[in-house]
């Protein structure tokens, strides 16, 4: 995760050094930029890996939290009473 981070924040500083040039679909500097940024989105986060491998680490569990979030459907509430 640091050397992606890393990788990601050098390539940052190369396309800015090169300016226009970096761009050029010719120059391998704009391939390289690119296949760092495509690495974050199937891993997630930074955040979110850091709080998973600490979750993993120290054996507690994990909650979905998409479950926890998610609202009530009307058929675990209940139904409105009547006005």
């Amino acid at each position: 995760m640091h050397r992606l981070q890393l990788a990601a924040a050098t390539g940052r500083d190369a396309m800015e050094l090169h300016g226009a040039h970096a761009l050029d679909g010719d120059y391998p500097l704009q391939r390289l930029f690119r296949d760092v940024q495509h690495t974050y989105a199937p891993a997630g986060t930074g955040e979110f890996q850091r709080i998973h491998l600490a979750n993993t680490a120290l054996g507690t569990p994990t909650t979905n939290w998409s479950q926890q979030m998610a609202t009530p459907s009307a058929t675990t509430r209940g139904q409105p009473a009547a006005a």
